[in-house]
């Protein structure tokens, strides 16, 4: 799977995005999305995975934040409160 690459000046390209097994695209449980908005531009993406799973009425969220030459940035979001379930501890995985 091909997810991006940084051209000549820096520049991240998306290219087409192309799932890999068993991943699917979109925003609902068990679906994987690329944020729209200020957390995504041409150097900066962030995916966000929506588990299955759910502690009380919550599904578990999985955040990264990937930017060029910048450590990744990974945040959960698993119960509302100490976020410390499903793969989450104190809000990171």
């Amino acid at each position: 799977m091909r997810v991006g690459r940084l051209g000549r000046r820096g520049r991240l390209h998306l290219g087409h995005l192309v799932a890999p097994p068993g991943v699917t695209w979109g925003d609902g449980p068990g679906e994987v999305q690329v944020v729209q908005g200020p957390d995504t531009t041409r150097y900066r993406v962030t995916v966000t995975a929506l588990s299955r799973a759910a502690t009380g009425d919550t599904n578990h969220s999985f955040t990264i934040i990937k930017e060029p030459g910048e450590d990744d940035i990974r945040s959960c979001i698993s119960d509302g409160d100490s976020n410390d379930a499903g793969g989450c501890s104190g809000g990171l995985w």
